[in-house]
């Protein structure tokens, strides 16, 4: 099951609004796969060395053109507007993508800034939604040695 594509437009409609990203059209968003195990996602989503990613939840892999996510833990995005933010949050790097392309990747600090950017849209977004929910604790750590 891949999600509706009036979802998907809508979601992407958030994330351009959020961010300030050119606008993209609907139909060059990746696919967008739910993944219900940790094993199918470390299979799917995850090379054996990218130890980081195992403990993603969503993420966007720009070489497959390819959205994927742990619906397993964060539910149906179409019903909860917590699964609904990783999918904005993911579509918001798919907008840096095709903003900027690779080199979003290409130094640490620019990859922090795609992170911390795409948090605060999906913060954002859950705050227009009159959630407390809150993600990106994880850039309370997050350090580049560069």
């Amino acid at each position: 099951m891949n999600l509706a594509r009036e979802l998907v437009a809508e979601l992407l409609a958030i994330a351009i609004r959020f961010s300030g990203y050119e606008p993209i059209s609907p139909s060059d968003v990746p696919e967008i796969i739910p993944i219900r195990s940790q094993y199918e996602y470390n299979l799917q989503a995850c090379s054996p060395e990218e130890t980081a990613c195992q403990r993603t939840v969503a993420l966007f892999d720009h070489k497959k053109n390819v959205i994927f996510f742990r619906e397993d833990l964060i539910g149906d995005p179409s019903s909860s507007s917590i699964a609904s933010s990783f999918i904005v949050h993911e579509l918001v790097h798919v907008l840096q993508y095709h903003e900027f392309g690779e080199k979003m990747f290409d130094t640490c600090q620019n990859l922090y800034f795609s992170e911390l950017r795409a948090y605060n849209v999906q913060n954002a977004y859950l705050s227009s939604l009159g959630s407390s929910f809150k993600s990106g604790d994880v850039m309370k750590v997050f350090r580049c040695i560069d």
